[in-house]
């Protein structure tokens, strides 16, 4: 059971990598949310493959804290932009 997990924990991820790469091709700045976010999971990963699944929670859970910062983040850049443009068709 905890191989399983530990596959799709890789596969979140490696999901969490191509997010990234599309908000950068899109103009934003992924923050260091996503990157401690990436981190996390690859550590919980780890702890999946070592049978630690109590180590795997913790982990889990300090990606999914990092993950909400890095949503916070985007938004505030996403709003930032819709008022750049906002500004540019007033002007």
């Amino acid at each position: 059971a905890l191989k399983r997990l530990q596959e799709g924990q890789g596969k979140l991820q490696s999901e969490l990598d191509q997010l990234r790469k599309g908000l950068e091709g899109m103009g934003l700045e992924p923050n260091e949310g996503f990157g401690e976010a990436g981190k996390s999971m690859g550590n919980a990963e780890q702890a999946l493959g070592d049978s630690e699944g109590d180590q795997a929670v913790g982990h889990q859970g300090r990606a999914l804290e990092a993950l909400r910062r890095g949503a916070k983040d985007m938004m505030k850049q996403l709003q930032a932009m819709q008022g750049d443009e906002g500004d540019g068709e007033r002007g």
